[in-house]
């Protein structure tokens, strides 16, 4: 069984007492950090040690889904791990120069396998480079948007895919063409459109009226649910 565990789900800051971006994938004794922002890591300790992951893996750059890797690398140090494989983009180069200066393994974005676990990427359409991911154990799927607003990729990345955790982070009347997130009723579209059983609304903004956002994408797709701190997706 694939399980996420939503660590945080907020953007491009959190709530207080909230975190930003972090899910923790398990499957078959093998676990995987899937961004993490601002609190992510002090929820990741609720469930296991940071020196415990089999890799990271960061859809992209911005501070809202990787500062907390920085202070993580005080604590794998501290454990004596310093070789953690850290899958990430290319630039931009400020950033990911201050991740080479950590005990980490930096490597490129290209599809592997952990486990049971088979990563496959797609590059999203943000201001900085960015991916979206789709997490593969057996017959099913998952498909993590990370940040970013519709392309021609996006769905046929998506099809076939069990669980979309999506970027819901624009209301509706916020959102353009030119805008650098979806909208939580392009999120629902995506999800019925791409076959999914399940979609979770993540990348909150903590200034959002969660009953609206929520709405919203029922309009299109009534199974949508808002991710939440300690919320465990599962695909048997």
């Amino acid at each position: 069984m694939l399980e996420c565990v939503i660590l945080g789900e907020y953007g491009p800051f959190p709530a207080p007492g909230g975190a930003c971006s972090g899910y923790l994938l398990r499957c078959e004794g093998v676990s995987v950090l899937m961004d993490c922002g601002p609190g992510a890591l002090s929820r990741l300790l609720t469930y296991q040690a940071p020196e415990a992951l089999d890799a990271v893996v960061l859809s992209h750059l911005h501070f809202d889904h990787m500062s907390d890797l920085l202070s993580m690398g005080y604590a794998l140090e501290i454990a004596g791990r310093r070789d953690l494989p850290l899958y990430l983009p290319d630039g931009p180069h400020r950033v990911r120069d201050l991740l080479a200066k950590g005990p980490y393994a930096l490597m490129p974005m290209e599809d592997f396998v952990l486990g049971e676990m088979a990563f496959s990427f797609c590059p999203a359409r943000h201001p900085v480079p960015s991916f979206s991911l789709r997490v593969r154990h057996g017959d099913r799927a998952l498909l993590y948007t990370g940040d970013t607003n519709r392309h021609e990729g996006l769905l046929p990345f998506a099809k076939g895919c069990d669980l979309v955790l999506a970027d819901a982070a624009l209301p509706e009347d916020l959102w353009s063409q030119s805008a650098p997130h979806l909208c939580p009723r392009l999120c629902g579209e995506l999800a019925r459109d791409a076959g999914a059983g399940e979609l979770a609304l993540t990348h909150l903004r903590p200034d959002a009226d969660s009953a609206r956002v929520l709405a919203q994408a029922r309009e299109v797709f009534p199974e949508a649910r808002l991710a939440r701190e300690g919320m465990v997706l599962s695909l048997s």
